[in-house]
């Protein structure tokens, strides 16, 4: 059994689904009439992730072999806006539109370690704004703060991490300045997996939420150091 994916246009006129009975299709719904706005969008493998761009112009559908771009109104495929990445497995758009970053690497499955290649690009350009920054543990989620200012980038650390359970492990947060792509000081270290991953409106604090006691960590971006948690 596989969880379904699914995400709101930004103007609520839509609604993305992956997942489910059809776990390697996505399709775009109208959210008012519940009929489908675009022919099935098929993937060679399991749709883990989809979101709208800023501008809902384009579906972005991330799965296990990589990433593709649909246009959200004809459903055609649409060519990556970044080239001479390779191993691509995750793209996100800051909320402004003006930086992509993505995850490249591969691993033996999906809860196992691997090797990351975490990247920030000028999405107007194409052009990267500093050399990929290699990222130890569990597929990283990424998440930029709200001004565009920071990138977070989470993942699953262990010295042994042999089981495929998200419940096993330590967490650890990268935390990126989005113009140059150097590290915030030091990474966030948590006890245990982290399921959420949220900055504050006002971009000035990281908020995690511990997945096995549900302890919820506050970190003050600018200074560095966790503030309650």
């Amino acid at each position: 059994f596989e969880t379904p994916t699914a995400a709101f246009s930004h103007d609520g006129k839509r609604l993305a689904i992956a997942g489910s009975g059809e776990n390697q299709q996505a399709r775009i719904y109208d959210t008012t009439t519940g009929q489908a706005t675009t022919q099935v969008l098929a993937h060679a493998n399991l749709v883990q992730r989809v979101a709208f761009s800023p501008d809902d112009r384009w579906l972005i559908a991330s799965h296990e072999a990589g990433v593709r771009l649909w246009d959200a109104v004809s459903g055609a495929p649409v060519p990556l806006p970044l080239q001479g990445v390779e191993a691509l497995r995750d793209l996100v758009f800051s909320s402004d539109g003006q930086w992509i970053a993505t995850c490249a690497g591969t691993s033996s499955a999906l809860h196992l370690r691997g090797v990351w290649q975490v990247q920030i690009w000028r999405a107007a350009t194409g052009e990267a704004i500093a050399a990929a920054r290699p990222v130890a543990g569990t597929q990283p989620q990424l998440v930029f703060s709200p001004d565009g200012h920071w990138l977070a980038v989470g993942t699953r650390v262990s010295a042994e991490m042999i089981s495929d359970s998200p419940l096993q492990g330590s967490a650890r947060v990268h935390i990126l300045d989005v113009r140059n792509g150097g590290a915030s000081g030091r990474p966030v270290e948590l006890p245990e997996p982290g399921f959420g991953l949220r900055f504050s409106a006002d971009s000035a604090r990281l908020f995690l939420l511990g997945g096995g006691s549900g302890t919820l960590t506050v970190w003050d971006v600018a200074r560095g150091e966790a503030i309650a948690g």
